[in-house]
């Protein structure tokens, strides 16, 4: 609670935006890493049976991530104009960062659903992890002043992909380390998991 407790109190308009943005887009990091790790555990009958890329698993995986997030764009929508001058010129920044965001998702899923295709209790961690990282993540907090949230939120890539969404519905352009740092990390991933997929892909099926 002393996390929360300086913004819950503050009369900032933007703070429900802030959050709703936050919100949105960590959801969509956590289910990608925590059930992407069950993904090719939960349809190993389909796997087994038959001939799909195993690519398909994950982007329809993906998908359905997306169409949740889309019930909740209501939400953040509604919080952006309760702002006392929302900025729409800036505001679409936001979908191009979304769409990133989305493409570092991809090959994380792919990644955790191989590993945990080989060790089932990779959810459990990842959960666990992932609930630890929320409070340690600027979701509901913002790192302000020099002390030591805003130095854990300037280590934490999470930081990054919570802000090349969400500083354009503040009216803020995302820094360029922000935007460096989530392509980094997409580029990463997409290397690791494109070969983890091409080392494993014949094992994945022995593994179910």
């Amino acid at each position: 609670m002393l996390v929360f407790r300086p913004h819950m109190l503050a009369a900032d308009s933007a703070y429900p935006v802030y959050v709703a943005g936050g919100i949105v887009v960590w959801n969509l990091l956590s289910s990608a890493l925590s059930g992407g790790s069950k993904v090719f555990v939960s349809r190993a009958g389909v796997i087994r049976n038959i001939n799909a890329p195993m690519m398909s698993h994950i982007l329809h995986y993906v998908m359905l991530l997306n169409c949740r997030a889309i019930f909740q764009l209501p939400v953040v929508a509604v919080a952006f104009m309760l702002q006392n001058e929302p900025n729409f010129a800036v505001a679409w920044m936001a979908v191009p960062g979304y769409a990133l965001v989305v493409l570092a998702v991809i090959p994380l899923t792919l990644i955790t659903a191989i590993t945990g295709a080989r060790f089932r209790d990779l959810s459990n961690l990842i959960s666990s992890t992932m609930r630890f990282l929320f409070f340690m993540s600027p979701v509901f907090w913002q790192p302000n002043g020099s002390n030591w949230r805003t130095s854990l939120a300037l280590v934490n890539p999470l930081t990054y992909f919570l802000e090349v969404v969400r500083s354009p519905l503040l009216g803020v352009y995302p820094s360029g380390l922000s935007w460096l740092v989530v392509l980094s990390v997409a580029a990463v991933a997409w290397l690791v998991g494109i070969g983890a997929l091409n080392r494993f892909r014949n094992d994945i099926v022995f593994w179910l």
